[in-house]
């Protein structure tokens, strides 16, 4: 997988799991201590975050890390990112 697919990953599955909360991007982001604007770029695979953002996303969706970082193994390789 390419930096871009593990971005767009990511994002689809915080996409998922807020809408199976019902809760809106602007509740997340409250949640999370972050912006709206930021919750999207995410869901879009279009921001590179931190482990401190993804430690504050899991927390707003009552997940573990894991749950966001659910990849097959051996679907990452050292050569894609």
């Amino acid at each position: 997988m390419t930096e871009e697919q593990i971005r767009r990953r990511i994002g689809e599955i915080v996409l998922m799991k807020r809408r199976r909360m019902g809760v809106t991007q602007e509740e997340l982001a409250g949640r999370a201590g972050l912006r709206t604007s930021y919750i999207s770029d995410i869901e879009r695979g279009r921001r590179n975050f931190s482990v401190i953002t993804l430690l504050r996303l899991c927390s707003a969706l009552e997940e573990p890390p894991e749950a966001l970082l659910d990849f097959p193994v051996g679907e990452i390789s050292s050569d894609s990112v």
